[in-house]
């Protein structure tokens, strides 16, 4: 005790030397001294260019840095606060735009908004030498000969990436399976009420034959169907160590539920983050189907190939909508893989999920292509009760909103099955002020808040318990409040028929979901969704998001704001992330040629 006491009491004035001699704020404090424990003031001061990892604020960043070279020459200053911003720029490429490396072009570019001018070009060169020596940085060169400038970190996981998924593919060949027993369970087989059209049943066929096989579809288009057929293909096969997976809660719920067998979140497989853990478990699994593989980024999917590498029976089944958002984490890994030409791909492209004439998947897929609402036939359309658009301006949204949201009430709808979104959370008509604001109108309590909950109120999980295994994304309804002898409140709420408690401190771990994200609801599916497109989000909107929103809605779905702002973020088109992971997984394919 008198031990732990002591490093607590260490740690607290290296915390407070940080703070208050170096200028640097108390949580990059934190963060510090749990990468480099008690001796984070000699790593500093011998590399201060690490503090371009923490994304401080630029001059906050820099004025810690002289701090630290107080008795260096201006040279070595100079080249730590640039190598400095040069770690600060690609990792918030990383974090916020999602990419692998940074061209060096780009590099030069950004650097001079961190304000380092162009005068310094001899000073960058030398900082990008000082980091490659150090290994914080690779630098290669992609196809078009241009050079890429990775963090270290990233580019041994695309290199190891790589090398997983050659790997299990090189298996394919050599993969002996009972290929009459397979023709005669596609044959065979039957589902209550759907039928398999023909893509789905090549879907099947390829992920029974080979190691390896990604199976890409747009909403609507069966892959939850296809999920299902194949999970009881390899069961004929005799398969019965099967594992399901997915980023989100929501898609564990729904493939659990169409197959019988109990999935579980990515994060929970791996063991990630139970009891304060980060290390990876192995998976005991010869089956691994993989749902909604948009929403997983680069390292957290090496991850997942490094938990089954050493099974070398495994069989991996990557399925998801490569024109759906991409994930929050560095990489494009689903779209970059169909975009190879190493693993079997397989693409859904008719409608399953509504009717074949549904204009919500009609216009979905116009919203692909770029078309917009033009008034004309071959364009967005609007149809009244299937998809519509109610146009106001941004003071209007709100109760225009509302407004729809009573008449949807008086017929017959209910509130659970009438979904809001918007690309934002915070500000003029984003998910908590309309939470509130629906709150008041349709369950009215004193004093509403964005954690402030009513009995009746449905709510969504904001990040995984896995002590409670409740998941991020996951819905449920608050059915009581409780409160205990010394006056603790507990909220209880149920997910899937099962009732869970949250204490008051715990309420952060939830949130109103009368309006969601649109990001939020990817994965997940409501009756009737209604879409703000608020003129003062302009910039938010992108097709991707615009084509996740409107495939949330299975019977209708309802847009209002600004049609000029919808049709703007329908053109609007998300750059391209970096990564050279299709060239790599293209230079196996030519070498194994």
């Amino acid at each position: 005790m008198k031990k732990v006491k002591r490093d607590k009491d260490n740690q607290l004035g290296i915390k407070e030397k940080l703070i208050n001699e170096f200028n640097i704020n108390e949580e990059v404090a934190k963060e510090l001294i749990i990468h480099f424990g008690l001796d984070v003031v000699n790593e500093i001061t011998d590399k201060p260019y690490i503090l371009g990892r923490y994304l401080m604020p630029v001059e906050e960043m820099e004025e810690a840095i002289q701090k630290c070279c107080y008795d260096k020459n201006e040279d070595y200053k100079n080249r730590n606060i640039v190598a400095a911003k040069i770690i600060y720029v690609i990792e918030s490429m990383a974090k916020f735009e999602g990419h692998v490396f940074c061209y060096k072009r780009e590099l030069e570019d950004r650097i001079k908004v961190v304000e380092v001018s162009s005068a310094e070009d001899k000073v960058l060169n030398e900082a990008l030498e000082l980091l490659k020596n150090e290994d914080e940085i690779v630098i290669d060169k992609g196809s078009n000969g241009e050079e890429c400038i990775y963090l270290s970190r990233l580019n041994t996981t695309e290199i190891e990436f790589t090398k997983l998924i050659a790997d299990i593919v090189k298996e394919n060949k050599s993969y002996n399976c009972d290929q009459d027993k397979i023709e005669e369970f596609i044959e065979n087989y039957t589902s209550v009420d759907i039928e398999l059209n023909n893509m789905q049943k090549e879907a099947i066929r390829v992920s029974l034959t080979n190691r390896l096989t990604c199976i890409s579809g747009g909403a609507g288009s069966g892959k939850t169907t296809a999920i299902k057929a194949i999970v009881e293909g390899f069961k004929s096969l005799g398969e019965s160590n099967i594992k399901l997976t997915s980023f989100t809660g929501k898609a564990v719920e729904r493939m659990s539920l169409i197959t019988g067998i109990q999935g579980s979140t990515i994060h929970r497989l791996l063991g990630i983050g139970i009891d304060g853990m980060n290390t990876v478990s192995s998976v005991n699994a010869d089956v691994l189907i993989i749902d909604e593989a948009g929403m997983i980024g680069l390292e957290l999917f090496k991850m997942l190939l490094d938990s089954v590498k050493d099974n070398k029976n495994i069989k991996i089944v990557i399925v998801g909508d490569e024109f759906q958002l991409q994930s929050i984490d560095p990489g494009s890994v689903l779209k970059d893989l169909i975009k190879s030409s190493l693993v079997p791909v397989v693409c859904l492209q008719d409608i399953v999920r509504q009717e074949d004439n549904s204009i919500i998947i009609s216009n979905a897929r116009k919203i692909i292509k770029g078309i917009t609402i033009d008034g004309k036939k071959s364009g967005v359309r609007i149809k009244r009760n299937e998809f519509e658009f109610f146009e106001t301006d941004s003071e209007g949204v709100k109760e225009k909103v509302l407004g729809v949201i009573d008449k949807l009430l008086n017929s017959g709808t209910s509130i659970y099955n009438i979904q809001v979104m918007s690309p934002i959370r915070k500000g003029i008509n984003g998910i908590e002020e309309l939470n509130r604001e629906i709150g008041d109108r349709h369950n009215y309590i004193p004093e509403r808040d964005i954690y402030r909950f009513g009995v009746v109120d449905p709510i969504m999980v904001r990040k995984n318990n896995f002590a409670k295994q409740i998941y991020n994304g996951q819905r449920g309804v608050i059915t009581r409040m409780d409160n205990t002898i010394n006056g603790t409140e507990y909220i209880i709420a149920e997910f899937s028929g099962r009732e869970v408690s949250f204490s008051k401190n715990e309420i952060e771990e939830i949130e109103l979901s009368y309006a969601s994200t649109i990001h939020k609801m990817q994965g997940s599916e409501c009756e009737v969704a209604i879409i703000v497109v608020d003129k003062a989000h302009e910039m938010m909107l992108n097709r991707a998001l615009l084509y996740v929103g409107v495939t949330r809605g299975v019977k209708r779905v309802i847009l209002v704001g600004d049609k000029e702002t919808f049709n703007q973020g329908v053109r609007r088109v998300s750059k391209e992330r970096n990564s050279l992971l299709v060239e790599r997984l293209d230079s196996v394919v030519r070498k194994s040629v």
